[in-house]
């Protein structure tokens, strides 16, 4: 009998681990291998892809059609050089975009592999003054982990600035082994998750689950939810999720 860690529950969260993943060549994705993570189909109301650069090819696309789409993009290995409108930038390991709508960018990889986690999201408004986000980029190493209930709690680090004109939020948490979440949580705000390192076990609606690096998860509303680190090392994830919504205007 065929057995499998994954876990799907249509409308609430997907758990795939790495080995259930499946890569495919997408038309519009040049010089990739694409695993699509989460899309509509399970209920998310974004698209996280993670993108393998083809060992033989340099230049690397990853389209927008929609020119209503927000983008976030994070280098989980190699280095890349990013050309966004008229701005170059170099991406190391653990660097990241974020890229407003309807901006065009051209990716090349420099070296031997590239590995990039690809979110977009529809942005669902502008701002009351129309205030448009800026194209905002940098590198974990950067980005100071703050621990949010005093000391041996978990830590987070903002990727992205905490304004209302940025309706998505980026960021890093990461725990102890045996530290967790002071409560569980349940929120609107849907999560995009990539285990980055370490091990823990996550409660999903009335489920644990035992997560490891290179692991995919999504939560969609109001799911309750809760970690902690396991293993003798430090847990830690990139969280990506839909953020400073009024949903009055989804009436």
């Amino acid at each position: 009998m065929l057995k499998t860690e994954a876990r799907c529950c249509q409308g609430k969260y997907l758990y795939l681990p790495t080995d259930v993943r499946t890569e495919t060549e997408l038309e519009d994705f040049l010089n990739c291998r694409v695993s699509i993570l989460a899309t509509p189909g399970i209920g998310a109301t974004f698209i996280d892809y993670l993108v393998t650069a083809k060992e033989n090819d340099r230049n690397i696309f990853l389209p927008c059609k929609n020119q209503e789409m927000e983008r976030f993009i994070y280098l989980l290995d190699g280095e890349a050089e990013l050309l966004v409108a008229e701005t170059k930038m170099e991406l190391t390991k653990d660097g990241y975009v974020y890229i407003p709508p309807g901006i065009e960018m051209n990716l090349c990889r420099k070296g031997s592999k590239s590995l990039i986690f690809y979110y977009m999201i529809r942005r669902y408004r502008e701002n009351g003054n129309g205030e448009m986000p800026e194209l905002i980029w940098g590198n974990r190493s950067q980005i100071r982990q703050e621990h949010v209930n005093g000391e041996h709690s978990q830590k987070t680090g903002k990727l992205l600035p905490e304004k209302a004109v940025f309706d998505l939020s980026a960021n890093i948490l990461s725990f102890e082994p045996g530290v967790g979440f002071k409560q569980m949580e349940s929120h609107v705000q849907e999560h995009g998750i990539y285990v980055l390192e370490g091990e823990a076990c996550f409660y999903l609606d009335q489920e644990w689950i035992s997560v490891e690096k290179g692991d995919y998860l999504w939560l969609g509303p109001y799911v309750p939810h809760c970690c902690y680190g396991t293993g003798t090392s430090e847990f830690s994830y990139l969280l990506v999720k839909d953020d400073h919504r009024n949903y009055q205007e989804f009436l």
